[in-house]
This record gives C-alpha cells, structure tokens and sequence, in this order.
C-alpha cells in the first residue's frame, strides 16, 4: 500500500478506519460507513482501488442503520447497506436537507449456521421460520441430538437481522435468543455451543483460500417438495434457487463529488466485480447492472 494513504486504526490495530469513531466527511477523502457484512469486502475494495489513486478511503462498520444515520449526519459520504432504506431514514435524510442515490455492489447469499457436530445437514425454509419464531425448540424435534435451540442473533442495527426478521419472524425472535454484536462474535459461539444456530453472509465463513470453514456448518436449505441448495453453490444463488439471496447496496447523497464518482466506477467495473468474487461474494448480474443504470450509475 502506497505511503500518502491515509488509515486510521483501530484498538486492534486493524488498518482503514476506527470501528467505531465518528469520520467527518470530507472533499479530499472518501469516507464509507455501515453494514457489517459489507465491511471486509468494501474494505478490500478500498485497499485495491487505492494503489492506483492517491486520495484517503476510510471504511467503518457499525451496522446497516448506523451507516444510514451517519449519511444524514455528514459523518460519512458512502452508507453500506445490507438492506435497503426504510421511509423512515429516507425522511430523516430528506430533513437533514439531503437526498440519496443507490447503487448495488455486490450478491450475498446469508448463510444459516450451525455447529458442525449437530448432524442436520439441510432445512426447509419452514422448518427455520418454526426455529426462529420460537415454535421448535430441540433439535430433536428435527431428526437431530435431544439439545435445546439457542437462536443467536445481530443488533437491531444489523441489517441482516432485519433481513431474517422480515422473512422468517416479524413478531421477532424466540425470548431465550442472544444477541452478539457481529458475525465473528456469532461464528465463535456457535462454534462452541451444539444447540446454536445463527445466520452470516456466506463470505464470512468463508477461509482465505475460498472454501468453507470448518468452525461451522452452513446449512443446505430448500423450499417444502424442492431440492436443497447451499450458499456456496454460486448458480443456485444468481438464480435465486438457494432461498436467502439479497442484493448489498452502498447509498450516496453526493453523486458529484469526483472521488466518489471515481470509486463506484471501480466497484462495478470487471475488476471491481472479479474483486467482488475473489471475496466470498456474487457479482452483479444483468438485472442489477440495469438497475444500477437507470440510478446513473455504470
């Protein structure tokens, strides 16, 4: 990485941006801030983009909501988003004297986890909400080992959470549920807790080297009298055969500013995409390239 790019560190010591630091926007720089799941790729995507640009790209998590909150607030120029914006922040943003555009970046498939020794390899999409609303409670109940369920779940800032909120139990989860603050957080208890299940995006389990991981089990899932598809199965989620696919946006209030212009052209451009890829995630398929046209983006 070129010496002029600037990084601000974490705790950790984790180059790009403080995890949790307000990062004032600025004419110079490029700040993004948001959803957790899109934090490593975007991240990487900065870290590429970067070599060849001499301008600061600074990338925080936080959360599909804080990212969104941060927009408005000027804290941030780019809000990553694993979902999409509610009327809500859309008119919270417009009171803040803003209006946004939207592009997507990117295909994830969320992966429902679990712990590797349970012995259930697949579930219907049935059988899951039944899990998440708090009607099943053992594994047993499913051909599985006489263990009881844990549910672990994301903030109500994650925007994954919303996701399997809105698809599975909009009355929300099972009262005996824990919430963790990110997916290592959920990875690592699953990993050691025989009753968990959680949910991820794929790439997140996912080793340096492409394949899954070994600390958990991604489940095969199916819709009741279909076939069982996994998230890893890249034909089965650009068609929408695996049943949890959704599109990762990024929303932007200054589409004139140059820098920014600059690295969306990069995130959607062939490499950007082959990127998008190389990191556990799907590239755009024709459908969302045409979306991202008509918002004036290509």
């Amino acid at each position: 990485m070129r010496s002029f790019v600037y990084f601000l560190f974490c705790s950790t010591g984790l180059l790009i941006a403080s995890c949790s630091e307000k990062i004032p926007a600025s004419d110079s720089s490029v700040t993004i801030k948001g959803s957790d799941t899109e934090y490593p790729l975007v991240k990487h995507l900065a870290e590429e983009f970067s070599k060849d640009h001499s301008f600061p790209i600074t990338v925080s998590s936080g959360g599909t909501a804080e990212g969104f909150k941060a927009l408005s607030m000027d804290e941030c120029v780019i809000a990553n988003a694993s979902r999409s914006i509610t009327e809500e922040e859309v008119a919270f943003n417009t009171n803040k004297g803003h209006s946004h555009s939207e592009i997507v970046i990117a295909i994830d498939a969320i992966a429902i986890i679990t712990n590797p020794k349970l012995g259930i390899d697949s579930l219907s999409t049935l059988q899951l909400a039944r899990i998440l609303d708090g009607t099943i409670t053992n594994w047993k109940s499913l051909g599985g080992p006489d263990v009881p369920i844990t549910v672990y779940t994301r903030n109500e800032a994650s925007g994954t959470n919303a996701y399997i909120r809105s698809q599975f139990c909009k009355q929300g989860f099972p009262k005996n549920s824990v919430t963790v603050k990110d997916n290592e957080e959920i990875i690592k208890k699953i990993n050691t807790h025989l009753g968990g299940i959680g949910y991820v995006g794929s790439a997140s389990i996912r080793e340096k080297s492409g394949v899954p991981t070994a600390k958990v089990w991604a489940m095969n899932l199916y819709i009741e009298g279909g076939s069982a598809y996994s998230p890893f199965q890249e034909l089965a989620v650009v068609s929408g055969e695996y049943p949890l696919v959704r599109p990762l946006y990024q929303y932007i209030n200054d589409t004139g500013n140059k820098l920014v212009q600059k690295f969306l052209h990069f995130e959607l451009s062939q490499k950007g995409q082959q990127l998008v890829k190389r990191y556990g995630f799907y590239p755009l398929t024709s459908n969302y390239q045409e979306q991202n046209k008509r918002n004036g983006f290509e």
